[in-house]
């Protein structure tokens, strides 16, 4: 009787403890009902303290106190709700300035656009009467602005002679003036240069711009803001800039594609050659922080290759296959560009197929130290065990990849993310949050997904709570909240010690489905937004303050690792090499995982780095080389399985034919240096060591001329590659052995996707009277918004880069 009545008691106080208020627990709270559902969010101004949220019913709403107060800005904007004749009335977008934080260009979604220079305390109405499609700061000048507009032909207003175009105007007085520039525009950029201006333009302009194949354009550039124009790639239907590089796809004589780059604007244009002679449908493209770039090409089923760039040579080398590649643009790649300041470890879903190369559509998870030279299974946290799986399977943490983007000034909510999105940010370095499940197979069902947290950057995990979640960090990683996401609730679970324990509390007083949980972008701050769904519908927006919940600031940490510190140090790792990766060791100093107090917005991470002899992990395959050691197991039932990753095999040669000779110098005495099946993965820094990127061949003439010097091998030694054996079907070419996006990873998609739709209208269109031509520009505007066949998703968790959409 004694134990029940504990027991009861025990529960009793349990229950009065999650029923506490969040204010009841030190957090100071406050909320707002909206118009709509909350969208775009941007924190804009120096002092990071000013917040804009652009709701789903076209409306302006502004807090200069980091969401404690709100007001709505409709009033201010003269004219913004005013009816304008096709379009409405309200905002279509929030663009902040990278060039001024305190500048914001606000675009109408008709004719009337406003503009504010400081933080919006103030906006001026422009007095353009240009219908614009998508505008674009200057990324270093804060008065220059490109922006497209469809012409009057596209509203019923024919000329005699005249089509609907889209007209590209420019702007260097932050949009007073505008100046037309070229018509019959599919996309355009800036490029790296100060007055560079990448855009596509239609050769033959007698037609209607939405009636025109993309192909029919070609990517042009100028150099000196419009005085002249060049092409850099004839038939382009597609192009983007990003790590100072343009890449564009064109279609070639037989109507499938190529993808070339540029690294001077589009001076020389590149084509980029693939290893496999396979179709080229798509292109995803991938940057990180140290300038690389990965792109994954479609070349036709759901799944794509990811490969990376071989250097000045246009070569790319595999990196992964069988990444899954839906058609929404989404592809199951992550970058932690923000976990451990270096780009290094990624994070990707591999589709599980059968011999024959067909077979189910299950998706398991990987992980890569060393950006995707080597590939293994993410090992499943310590405190949760494995479920009962068939014969042959691997138990291991497979997550959801699903992304947001977060940028330095602003943070951009786009589509809700199906599960909780992976989270790590350059402030809080080395702590990931994720959602996903342990087992064989990443599971689809929320009822087997839960929240998981590591503080090494992917090398172990601990579960956090089950089902699935939305989460957020602040103070550099020392405050974590997560709440679910899958139904409406009004309980939020909160630590304030890096994930040691957690405390849950209500928000409010009524359920909300939550969308999204919020914080500066740069994970330094203590103030917190959530936002989501009201169950009678509406938007609402709840301010989180945990500024209370600590008493002191955290110190020690010119001390870092003593007893009476706060702070410790932490160095990533590979999981190979002790305290290495990319071939350096870095040694962070941040808060201990147990201090209480806070670290507070002004506190920069301390950061000192060494090198590490070279070893057979900072080597990947070399062009036309890949990994390819498939392992088959019998499952329960005696299905048969490949093992897709590759991991520690041997570089071994895939191309048609056998690989070319090493060519000598024309004065060659001795031997000379040649390439292997390796070269050292991009960015890694090693010293010393093995060599695994160059041999040496003995020059024509002298004594077994040609042959490979045994002494100068560039086998690795047996201890970094004891388990590693040659494929059955390729032959080695080469002794075995190998800050908030922000992979910054923002993923942007090259296809003919628009081609395609625009070509199933023409036949409409061109039948149609005058609503017609506005059914087709209205179709016209979803073709080349972003950029003529650029598409972007804005799904990234990652530390640094814009989102676009």
């Amino acid at each position: 009787a004694l134990l029940r009545l504990g027991l009861f008691c025990c529960l009793v106080a349990a229950a009065l403890a999650s029923s506490k208020t969040c204010a009841e627990r030190g957090i100071a709270t406050s909320k707002i009902d909206l118009d709509g559902d909350p969208g775009d969010v941007f924190w804009v101004c120096a002092d990071r303290r000013t917040v804009l949220v652009h709701s789903s019913a076209r409306t302006l709403w502004r807090s200069s106190d980091d969401g404690k107060s709100w007001s709505n800005e409709m009033p201010k904007l003269s004219g913004a709700q005013e009816l304008q004749e096709v379009f409405g009335a309200g905002i279509a977008k929030v663009i902040p300035s990278d060039a001024d934080r305190n500048r914001v260009f606000i675009q109408g979604v008709g004719r009337k656009h406003w503009i504010t220079t400081d933080c919006g305390h103030s906006y001026t109405k422009l007095t353009t009467d240009l219908a614009l499609t998508d505008v674009m700061l200057h990324p270093t000048e804060k008065d220059w602005l490109l922006a497209g507009a469809f012409s009057p032909e596209c509203f019923g207003k024919p000329h005699k002679g005249k089509f609907c175009n889209r007209q590209l105007y420019l702007s260097q007085d932050f949009g007073v003036k505008w100046e037309s520039k070229v018509d019959f525009v599919q996309g355009f950029q800036w490029g790296q240069a100060r007055e560079t201006v990448i855009y596509g333009e239609f050769k033959d302009k007698a037609g209607h711009q939405p009636l025109m194949p993309l192909y029919k354009s070609d990517i042009r550039y100028s150099r000196n803001l419009f005085r002249t124009h060049h092409t850099a790639l004839e038939h382009g239907v597609g192009f983007k800039v990003m790590q100072g590089h343009l890449y564009a796809a064109a279609q070639d004589d037989k109507g499938g594609l190529k993808l070339f780059e540029s690294k001077n604007d589009g001076v020389t244009m590149t084509e980029l050659k693939f290893p496999a002679n396979l179709p080229q449908e798509r292109y995803i493209i991938f940057e990180d922080n140290k300038g690389g770039v990965f792109i994954e090409v479609k070349h036709g089923a759901d799944y794509g290759t990811v490969y990376a760039s071989n250097g000045d040579s246009g070569e790319m080398v595999t990196v992964l296959r069988d990444n899954p590649m839906g058609y929404n643009a989404h592809v199951e790649w992550v970058g932690f560009v923000g976990a451990v300041g270096q780009g290094a470890v990624i994070i990707a879903n591999v589709v599980e197929r059968g011999l024959n190369g067909e077979g189910s559509s299950d998706k398991r998870s990987v992980i890569s130290f060393d950006r995707g030279a080597h590939w293994t299974p993410i090992a499943p946290p310590t405190n949760e065990a494995c479920p009962q799986l068939g014969v042959g399977q691997l138990c291991s943490l497979h997550l959801h990849t699903t992304h947001k983007q977060t940028a330095s000034h602003h943070k951009e909510e786009g589509t809700t993310a199906h599960f909780g999105s992976l989270l790590s940010k350059a402030h809080a370095v080395g702590l990931v949050m994720a959602s996903g499940n342990v087992g064989a197979k990443l599971e689809e069902s929320s009822d087997a997904t839960s929240a998981y947290l590591s503080r090494d950057a992917g090398q172990s995990w601990t579960k956090i709570r089950a089902g699935s979640h939305t989460y957020e960090m602040g103070d550099h990683g020392g405050v974590m909240l997560l709440a679910e996401n899958r139904r409406h609730t009004k309980e939020l679970a909160y630590s304030v010690d890096q994930g040691s324990s957690w405390h849950s509390c209500l928000f409010d007083q009524d359920e909300v489905l939550i969308s999204d949980i919020l914080s500066e972008p740069n994970a330094t701050s203590t103030h917190f937004l959530l936002h989501g769904q009201k169950v009678g519908g509406g938007g609402v927006l709840v301010s989180l303050d945990f500024s209370s919940k600590q008493s002191r600031t955290c110190k020690g940490e010119d001390h870092a690792g003593e007893p009476d510190s706060d702070f410790e140090l932490w160095s990533p790792s590979d999981g190979e090499m002790v305290n290495c990766l990319q071939g350096k060791t870095t040694v962070f100093t941040r808060r201990k995982r147990g201090a209480e107090c806070f670290i507070g917005s002004e506190w920069e991470k301390k950061e000192t780095a060494g090198f590490c002899k070279c070893s057979a992990e900072d080597f990947e395959c070399n062009y036309c080389h890949e990994r390819r050691k498939e392992t088959m197991e019998l499952t329960e039932g005696g299905v048969a399985e490949v093992n897709t990753t590759a991991g520690k095999a041997p570089c071994v040669w895939v191309c048609d034919g056998a690989p070319a000779a090493p060519t000598p110098p024309d004065e060659c005495r001795g031997t000379f240096p040649a390439e292997t099946a390796y070269r050292k993965v991009a960015g890694d820094e090693c010293r010393g060591g093995e060599t695994l990127d160059v041999r040496q061949v003995r020059c024509p003439g002298e004594e077994g001329g040609g042959i490979e010097e045994e002494e100068e091998s560039s086998e690795p030694s047996a201890e970094s590659d004891s388990d590693s054996d040659s494929d059955s079907d390729g032959k080695s070419s080469a002794p075995s052995s190998s800050s908030s996006a922000p992979v910054s990873q923002v993923p942007h998609v090259i296809d003919r996707t628009e081609e395609a739709d625009a070509e199933r209208k023409q036949e409409e269109v061109e039948e149609s009277s005058h609503m017609g031509l506005i059914l087709g520009m209205l179709i016209f505007v979803a073709l080349i918004a972003g950029g003529g066949c650029i598409a972007y998703t804005q799904r990234e968790r990652l530390g640094g880069g814009g989102s676009l959409n």
